[in-house]
């Protein structure tokens, strides 16, 4: 008898046309089970991106429009410090916030370096609400700070103005229309302006909406807003809870903050 090894059995098999066709027809289908084929990728669809028109005006996008779209950089006003949008500087009553806020709307104003040459800006014309202030004392002061220099023609000052619940955002409005090269507004302070306390309010969204108005407004003039605010008296383990309503203030949407 003839003893044949699986090998002599493949030779032979592989010899014979038929029997090689079958062996290689078993080896592909079990490859196919072993390493199944990859589903076919779901294309998108078109139409999925797409609002339903009842739904437009609450303004979603999808990630992939929204990704596809360009925007334009932000313009810095006092670069890299102030930008478009609004910003805080905050701290002690009479540690010189005034005076430093004074500095940059001359600088913006009249087109030259902020904070002693250390920073650029955009020129522009500039309207500063000193309303803790009179005119004589904003008189002495930018003399001080400008040491002989002209005053430029470009800031704009103001010592009173309404409250933005009482028609002082509108007011906002019509100047910065009235004036389309502004780059700078400086409301000192933000006290002055927001809504006053209401008996059992919260202090949160008081201070809350009154920045959001702002903000609103400051894009869409494509001006930097910075607002002059005290810190509180009693001390916090984090410098941000010092600023008047705790964290509150500094929790404006695109809201920035400066010790």
């Amino acid at each position: 008898m003839e003893l044949l090894t699986v090998n002599d059995i493949m030779h032979q098999c592989s010899e014979h046309p038929v029997l090689n066709q079958a062996i290689n027809a078993r080896r592909n289908a079990a490859d196919s089970a072993d390493h199944p084929a990859p589903d076919d990728p779901v294309p998108d669809d078109p139409t999925s991106s797409a609002v339903p028109d009842h739904l437009a005006h609450l303004g979603i996008v999808s990630a992939a429009d929204l990704m596809a779209r360009e925007f334009p950089e932000p313009t810095w006003v006092v670069a890299p410090y102030l930008c478009e949008g609004v910003a805080i500087v905050a701290g002690a009553p009479k540690i010189g916030k005034s005076w430093l806020a004074l500095g940059l709307a001359l600088a913006v104003a009249s087109g030259t370096r902020a904070l002693d040459g250390g920073a650029d800006v955009e020129a522009g014309e500039v309207l500063y609400l000193a309303l803790e202030d009179n005119d004589r004392r904003l008189q002495h002061r930018m003399r001080m700070i400008l040491g002989g220099k002209l005053a430029p023609s470009r800031l704009h000052l103001v010592t009173r103005w309404k409250r933005n619940n009482e028609g002082g955002i509108e007011d906002l409005k019509a100047w910065l229309e009235l004036h389309p090269n502004a780059r700078l507004m400086v409301i000192d302070t933000l006290a002055k302006v927001r809504e006053r306390r209401r008996r059992n309010g919260n202090i949160y969204e008081e201070d809350y909406d009154a920045i959001t108005a702002l903000k609103d407004l400051a894009d869409e003039h494509g001006v930097c807003i910075l607002l002059v605010h005290h810190t509180r008296k009693s001390e916090a383990v984090d410098v941000v809870d010092e600023v008047n309503g705790a964290t509150e203030a500094d929790s404006g949407p695109g809201s920035t903050r400066s010790g």
